[in-house]
């Protein structure tokens, strides 16, 4: 402490022990739905496709999720968590093999075309989206994104409907600083002032039409739910 010798006002400077603000990232995807194969509700990070493909497959008619991780990384996005929401045990479960009758199997497959096997999230997902809470480590769905502070926005690609819109945004106005993104369905049957709506929401975003791209497992392209490439744009502006 200084010694002052006279009486008077003297000015004395001293350091702050406070900490300039640090900018977070806002670019940090979480994303929920069914891999090819990989570790189930163990949220994964994952910083390239290159990474999703080797832990977790790649393109599947069971789920919109790599084609969603794809359109991320090919729009700009470098970080996402990957949580696979069912095993292969219970993907076969949920889709059961189509059986045929003896003698038919290669007329059905000189028959089969292309388009005719459509990708789609297995029935029953919105359970295991919504999942469990029972306490840190055994905490499935998008109660396992609750123990990773870094993420800042969530979608579920391809589930389009009320009851997954609203368990996504109420995950992210529980967090308070995560924002959803969410797709809307593929067709509607009326005008787009009359599609089908999520909940009014300061903490999710809504996107219509789906986009098209090449699908390697199918060799054809196909429409694929926007939210994937929603949110690599999203992590392009803010890395510019």
């Amino acid at each position: 402490m200084p010694f002052y010798q006279t009486p008077g006002v003297y000015v004395e400077e001293v350091e702050s022990t406070n900490k300039p603000l640090e900018v977070g990232a806002t670019n940090v995807v979480g994303f929920l739905g069914v891999a090819e194969k990989g570790p189930v509700n163990e949220p994964t990070i994952v910083t390239n496709w290159a990474q999703y493909t080797r832990v977790f497959g790649g393109m599947h008619e069971n789920g919109w999720l790599g084609h969603a991780v794809y359109l991320f990384f090919q729009n700009g996005g470098t970080k996402c968590y990957i949580n696979n929401l069912i095993g292969e045990d219970e993907l076969k479960k949920s889709s059961p093999a189509v059986k045929t009758e003896p003698g038919k199997e290669n007329a059905e497959k000189k028959d089969e075309k292309k388009d005719e096997v459509k990708t789609k999230n297995p029935a029953g997902l919105l359970k295991y989206l919504i999942g469990k809470d029972e306490g840190p480590g055994k905490r499935t769905g998008l109660f396992s994104f609750e123990e990773i502070t870094d993420i800042s926005i969530v979608a579920a690609p391809g589930m389009t409907d009320a009851a997954a819109w609203d368990a996504v945004l109420t995950h992210c106005e529980k967090m308070r600083f995560r924002v959803a993104v969410l797709d809307a369905p593929e067709e509607i049957e009326k005008s787009v002032d009359q599609m089908p709506m999520p909940r009014d929401s300061i903490m999710g975003a809504y996107y219509f039409p789906w986009v098209e791209i090449y699908d390697p497992e199918k060799d054809q392209n196909v429409f694929v739910p926007p939210s994937g490439g929603i949110c690599g744009v999203y992590g392009r502006v803010d890395q510019t």
